[in-house]
């Protein structure tokens, strides 16, 4: 079974999103960690690709209504995000 991803959109305060993709980390369970930069600055966006794997994710949309994404990572896994805006 592939591990499951977590998905965390980031805006801002780089401590809370540090100290979120730690927690996920450290968990029992192997996960991958999609974050999702969502207009943080340059310094903040450098620290975070440092840390990463790998730098970015193949996306794809796949539908606009609703809002469906898929992406994959160079070991070929993949996955679906589907957003719902209210």
């Amino acid at each position: 079974m592939p591990d499951p991803w977590v998905i965390m959109p980031v805006v801002a305060h780089r401590t809370y999103t540090d100290a979120a993709i730690a927690s996920c980390l450290a968990q029992t369970v192997p996960c991958r960690v999609l974050v999702i930069n969502q207009g943080v600055d340059t310094p903040f966006r450098r620290a975070l690709e440092s840390k990463a794997e790998w730098q970015q994710a193949t996306l794809k949309q796949v539908s606009s209504n609703p809002e469906v994404y898929e992406f994959a990572d160079p070991s070929g896994g993949t996955a679906r995000l589907e957003i719902t805006r209210r």
